[in-house]
């Protein structure tokens, strides 16, 4: 019988199965293994010019000097044991040639290896600060990534890492024994790892990093990320077989075909690049929906094993669940695996409920005395009673009502809805300020705009045909919509600003929200392009120079429902009808 994994387990084989590429540099890097010494041959003198000296002494010197070293067939063969590719670095010649080849190759690794101490590229230290801080300009730029970077070093490990947390100037980086991480946005999900090799030899330090890489994905969406990007690793090679040169001829016909329409000629490429990235994207969706890997990573099983691996101080305020401004529930991660578990989930709450009712009560002097069960009616049935008479702001919390009618939010230790802002932005949003974006933003459906003077925000409703090809000044339709500013407001929709705030929109589908504005197309791309100004991007309307700042666009799917649900609205009937037979149809 296959042993049943805890969350944590669980995590670590999908990590490990995701590992791919390891990137080792180290001045006094070994490609053998490590020598098996004994006190004979350590003993033994050399002629290497140490001089003359006792056994013990020739014993400590031959083993100071092998603590600098890094023995890369050790470490490279512990990897390769879990399927891992590990490629070591001796930094020489250039200083600057050789750090920018580590930038390069440590770009795409999943886990970097630094020596502290590289006499060949520099004074102590420099050499990997100087990594880590390119590596970081990097990763900031691009909106941020995971990143594990290990300092493995001869030198003191609380020495280094205090040094190397002084010197990350800017990254806003914290130290906790050995281990530093940052609060940077775009880096809070990097972490440093400082490991003394008397410590942990090769053999154990992969084991090590393994393990911490875990830690930085664990959950279960980012388990879920880390096992498709695996699984569609494993099979690159199927997909290239699926697609390959042989297709050629069909994919080209489909351009002609493209181009025999003078309608789509102009934009016969584009299409037939969309067509393809949809060809692909769905191929790869189909795979990961039947892949079992991905399927066991949130699997029922999984999900209720979560609450196990949520480690708080305080056991009995490990979950918040929000029901509304009066009605909040704190409860244990016991009662979080009733809830996952329970046959009936209504009754199951109502329990909870009742439970974090008698904990979180206002009580009255009789509510107090209901709770001693002073009278015999009150014996019969005390629960019933009790929860009429307790009051929570004044008001009977009744959770069940709340969870079958109100938007339900749980958080961990304290209220927070950032994790679920963050995951609206990301079923609405293509792109964003956010993101690093490698060319200017074009006006299309879906864009989402500020107007720079009255602060008013649009989105862009124009069909894709009529915002391509544009000879002259152009007439473009949005809709006018609204940011939300107030807590508990209404809002449909959520994209991430600059500063990594959200922006939350109600966007309301009626005809008198429909807009028109003027805008001058590029020539040469013969589409409304924005220009960069300070890290962002503005459109220039023609009629009066207002400017729009850029925000984002929505993705396709999600355009197409607003888009659709205001052709519904406009196209509604109106008339005047008998009202006694309206009235009777209600």
């Amino acid at each position: 019988m296959t042993p049943v994994l805890s969350f944590k387990e669980n995590s670590k084989m999908i990590a490990q199965h995701f590992l791919q590429s390891v990137v080792a540099v180290d001045d006094n890097i070994r490609f053998k293994a490590r020598p098996a010494f004994d006190d004979e041959k350590l003993a033994e003198p050399d002629d290497t010019g140490f001089g003359e000296f006792e056994a013990d002494d020739d014993k400590q010197q031959a083993t100071t000097a092998l603590s600098h070293e890094l023995y890369y067939q050790d470490l490279s063969h512990e990897f390769a044991s879990k399927g891992i590719i590990c490629g070591g670095f001796s930094p020489e010649g250039d200083v600057d040639s050789s750090l920018q080849a580590v930038v390069n190759t440590s770009k795409n690794a999943d886990i970097t290896i630094l020596d502290w101490q590289m006499e060949k590229a520099g004074p102590d230290g420099k050499f990997a600060i100087d990594t880590t801080l390119k590596i970081s300009e990097i990763d900031i730029a691009e909106g941020g990534r995971t990143r594990l970077i290990c300092i493995y070093t001869a030198e003191n490990a609380k020495d280094v890492a205090d040094i190397l947390v002084k010197s990350l100037v800017g990254l806003h980086s914290k130290l906790e024994e050995r281990t530093i991480t940052f609060e940077l946005p775009e880096l809070t999900h990097w972490k440093i790892e400082v490991v003394n090799k008397a410590d942990k030899q090769e053999v154990e330090l992969c084991d090590f990093l393994i393990n911490s890489f875990a830690n930085l994905t664990t959950g279960l969406l980012s388990n879920a990320v880390v096992s498709s990007i695996a699984s569609i690793r494993d099979n690159t090679h199927n997909l290239l077989h699926k697609f390959n040169s042989t297709l050629d001829p069909a994919y080209v016909s489909h351009i002609l075909g493209l181009i025999s329409s003078p309608k789509m000629r102009e934009q016969a490429h584009d299409v037939a690049f969309d067509y393809a990235v949809e060809l692909i994207s769905e191929e790869l969706k189909s795979s990961l929906q039947i892949n079992e890997k991905v399927k066991g990573s949130l699997s029922k099983k999984i999900i209720n094993a979560w609450p196990d691996f949520i480690e708080v101080d305080d056991l009995k305020k490990s979950f918040f669940l929000e029901l509304s401004d009066e009605e909040k529930l704190t409860f244990d991660r016991t009662q979080m695996k009733r809830l996952l578990l329970a046959e009936d989930l209504k009754e199951t709450l109502k329990e909870i409920g009742m439970e974090a009712s008698q904990k979180n009560i206002v009580a009255s002097p009789k509510a107090k005395r209901l709770l001693a069960g002073e009278s015999d009616q009150e014996k019969i049935d005390p629960i019933l009673n009790i929860n009429n008479a307790i009051q929570v702001k004044h008001q009977t919390l009744k959770p069940i009502e709340r969870f079958e009618r109100e938007a339900i939010q749980l958080s961990i230790n304290e209220p927070s809805e950032k994790p679920l802002l963050d995951l609206c932005s990301i079923e609405n949003t293509r792109r964003s300020q956010e993101i690093l974006l490698c060319r200017a933003p074009s006006l299309k459906q879906g864009t989402i705009v500020k107007n720079e003077e009255t602060s008013e925000y649009y989105i862009c409703i124009q069909p894709l045909c009529d915002s391509v090809r544009l000879q002259s000044t152009t007439s473009f339709t949005f809709l006018q919509i609204s940011e939300v500013t107030e807590k508990k407001g209404k809002f449909t929709h959520v994209i991430k600003k600059a500063n990594n705030e959200h922006l939350k929109l109600f966007i309301s589908c009626k005809a008198t929200t429909v807009r028109t504005l003027d805008f001058l197309p590029d020539t040469d791309s013969k589409v409304v392009l924005s220009s960069l100004e300070e890290r962002q991007y503005f459109f220039v309307e023609n009629s009066n120079n207002t400017r729009f700042e850029w925000y984002g666009e929505l993705k396709q799917l999600i355009t197409q429902d607003i888009v659709n649900n205001l052709a519904a609205q406009i196209s509604r009937v109106g008339s005047d009808s008998f009202e006694w037979l309206r009235q009777k149809q209600l």
